[in-house]
């Protein structure tokens, strides 16, 4: 079954991305136009070679929410600006060989750039200067690549989710640029190891952004300067710009052509140091830079037709250019050019935008330079890095439960960065923490993840369960040790797994953490049964197709459904324990009365998703994720879709936790101050007990409780004595020694 899920999740995830990699093999240098349209090259100045992803992000479904920004006034817009020499700005890199372009523009960059200023403006005596090269001030675009690889979104979203660490504790190992290996596959360690080291990923979550904006020039129709939207977003630019900010860009530098010597020279520019791109001539090799400055005001003169107008660019490839900068004039960003000359189909037939996109954040408003709400600690030991991922959950007082996948683990099998056949050579399949290929011993390594996306300012550490999933597809993984922290850094439970629990070769093991004492329950993913609320049926196949959806009154018939988590848009895959289908609708209309079925998974339907939402009755509605005003409904005894007043009166379901998974157990302190065990057992297996097992925070065994419901309902409220105060893991196994609950991790006072 989690080879299943594994594997219909991998698919999902890849599914949803697209991109074109472009390895540099043409001049970058400046190019002169003869007679006949075609280029000879004048300088021998060449792009390093390189491989970066290039990802149309806006095709994802969590396109980010669009940051509110108070722009400047016009009048305070002046027609040139330059954040080049400021005490933010870090110095121009050299990402070498490695296709680190957008972590590069990002995190090195506008990051850098952006926190500095935020620490400046609550502390101007702070010292911390960028501009320096100090890298105690620089953000390493080594913790991003290789925790998301080259998408421009992905870097972002990591930055979201898990921060950025310093130069100082995260490097690419360097000669004259970033270095990979060498073609004999003699790969530095201390390139493709993660920064797992003690500390590290909690230092990082120290400086985060709340959010970003990517706009698309083809939003503007591709015209920068040529229409009102167009201009509307140059001055949205500029003014990011005069107000501090760094903006990422991206093109195709590949295909960026350069003025030639006698154009620099006509135009009276330095033809030892200024490097201008005029025009684009196509769409080969995806790079990604950051625009430090602007000038309304620079000119240049190219095929005899003088342009006005330009972007400065850093760039990440050294001492190349102008010392690492570089111009983009603003009509090489017009896919149609403004000046009619510059249209010539012959001489321009394969002309496209220069820059392609435009990304924000915004100092004052988008950094987060604190830790969050709580955040918890693994010590793990694997061979395989990648043989794994990590659930986040948190449950308050009134059942509501929030989870997510913290976005380290979203591009596990995309490209470059987090995973590593991309570098691997036959017959090479694991590689460890530190970056040991095919590692005889497992070795050990310390990730951190904030809770900072399911947590809401106005509540306080104690409303919520913190729960934890790990789920091991090519193990075994070894869990050291669980510490759970609060926003001050205040360690509040730590605790070793038991022996019977701390290692995983195949499948999920889930703890809790309870720092209150208010009792909450922990709805999470896995088997349900799916029961009507309106009409009481239940779930299952058809006699003669394991496909289709019907209905069923007895219980005992109804099909366990498997409720997943997409790692990819976040919403919820609902599949036939044991076979590869997914819940879907009969074809790609979407209507009332459509039926409800099982497909096959297919990549290119958007209908085998859904929002499982909890109501405020306990009930669920089943939304579809392609249109949520739809949802999953019964009627006449027949699953179909429902909206507006049918998913009231036929779209809310009860999902019953199957077998003895709806065994429900927690442990607390009752008013009383008494360590009680409570929850149910199923009615229908009035002859099953469950083994309460207390452990010490070191792991060791300190008793065990053999426990019955009482009444109808099975109910369980169990006094458990005979416990000193400290921390405890308890765990939970029926008549078998199965476990039939998460692992409850509890203060005792």
């Amino acid at each position: 079954m989690k080879k299943l899920v594994a594997f219909i999740l991998t698919l999902l995830m890849l599914a949803s991305v697209f991109g074109a990699c472009g390895k540099s093999v043409t001049t970058a240098g400046n190019t002169e136009t003869t007679s006949d349209g075609n280029e000879k090259s004048t300088s021998e100045t060449t792009t390093p070679e390189y491989e970066d992803i290039y990802v149309d992000d806006d095709d994802r479904s969590d396109v980010p929410v669009i940051v509110e920004h108070e722009m400047l006034p016009e009048e305070k817009i002046p027609s040139s600006f330059s954040l080049i020499g400021t005490t933010h700005l870090p110095p121009i890199d050299n990402q070498g060989s490695l296709g680190t372009c957008a972590s590069q523009s990002i995190t090195y960059t506008q990051l850098t750039n952006a926190v500095s200023r935020y620490l400046h403006s609550k502390d101007p005596d702070i010292k911390w200067d960028p501009s320096s090269g100090d890298e105690k001030t620089i953000f390493a675009p080594k913790f991003t690549y290789n925790f998301s690889g080259s998408g421009t979104a992905w870097v972002y979203n990591i930055i979201k989710d898990h921060g950025a660490l310093t130069l100082d504790r995260c490097k690419f190992a360097s000669n004259n640029g970033y270095k990979f290996g060498d073609q004999s596959y003699n790969r530095e360690k201390q390139t493709i190891s993660w920064p797992t080291n003690s500390g590290d990923m909690e230092k990082a979550l120290n400086y985060r952004i709340n959010d970003y904006e990517q706009i698309w020039l083809k939003t503007v129709s591709d015209k920068l300067t040529t229409s009102d939207e167009g201009k509307d977003l140059l001055y949205k630019i500029k003014d990011a710009i005069v107000q501090g900010n760094v903006v990422v860009t991206g093109g195709f530098s590949s295909s960026w052509r350069y003025l030639s010597q006698s154009d620099i020279k006509r135009s009276g520019l330095d033809a030892d140091n200024d490097m201008v791109a005029v025009w684009c001539n196509g769409t080969n090799g995806g790079h990604q830079v950051s625009i430090v400055g602007y000038d309304d005001d620079f000119t240049c003169i190219f095929d005899g037709v003088k342009m006005k107008g330009a972007f400065k660019v850093a760039n990440s490839w050294g001492n190349w250019g102008d010392n690492g900068y570089f111009w983009v004039m603003y009509d090489a960003v017009n896919r149609v050019s403004a000046h009619e000359e510059l249209n010539d189909k012959k001489k321009y037939e394969n002309r496209t935008v220069a820059l392609d996109q435009f990304c924000f954040i915004y100092w004052e408003k988008d950094i987060v330079a604190e830790m969050p709400q709580a955040y918890v600690t693994l010590k793990l030991s694997a061979k395989n890095r990648e043989g794994f991922y990590v659930e986040l959950s948190r449950t308050d007082s009134t059942d509501t439960a929030k989870a997510y996948i913290p976005y380290l683990f979203t591009y596990g099998d995309n490209f470059e960065g987090i995973h590593s056949h991309s570098f691997f050579k036959d017959g090479e399949s694991t590689v460890t923490f530190g970056g040991t290929v095919d590692a005889k011993k497992a070795e050990t390594g310390y990730m951190t993840f904030g809770y900072n996306t399911l947590t809401e300012s106005a509540c306080s550490f104690e409303d919520f369960l913190w729960g934890l999933n790990l789920t091991v597809i090519d193990g075994p993984v070894t869990i050291e040790k669980i510490s759970l922290y609060d926003g001050d850094g205040k360690l509040r439970a730590e605790i070793v797994p038991p022996e019977e629990s701390k290692t995983v070769s195949m499948g999920a093991v889930s703890f809790v953490f309870d720092a209150g004492s208010d009792p909450k329950s922990n709805h999470d993913v896995g088997s349900y049964k799916f029961k009507n609320s309106a009409s009481g049926l239940y779930i299952s196949p058809d006699a003669d197709s394991a496909l289709r959806i019907s209905s069923d009154s007895n219980p005992l018939n109804a099909t366990e459904l498997e409720v997943q988590f997409d790692l990819v848009n976040r919403n919820h895959v609902i599949h036939l324990g044991g076979k590869q289908y997914i819940l879907d609708i009969r074809d790609k209309t979407i209507a009332d009365g459509v039926d409800v079925k099982f497909n096959a998974y297919n990549k290119r339907r958007n209908t085998q998703t859904w929002k499982v939402v909890r109501l405020e009755d306990g009930s669920y509605n089943i939304r579809l994720a392609a249109d949520t005003r739809y949802a999953l409904g019964m009627v006449d005894g027949k699953p179909v879709l429902v909206s507006g007043v049918g998913i009231r009166d036929y779209g809310n379901w009860i999902l019953e936790k199957a077998g003895n998974e709806n065994m429900t157990v927690t442990v607390r302190c009752n008013s009383n101050g008494k360590l009680m065990a409570e929850g149910r057992i199923p009615t229908a297996d009035k002859e099953e007990s469950i083994t309460v097992t207390a452990y010490s925070s070191s792991g060791e065994k300190v008793n065990s409780w053999k426990v019955q419901g009482e009444g109808e309902l099975r109910t369980l409220s169990y006094e458990l004595t005979g416990l000193t105060a400290g921390t405890y893991c308890f765990t939970f196994t029926d008549s078998k020694g199965k476990e039939v609950s998460a692992s409850y991790i509890a203060l005792v006072k």
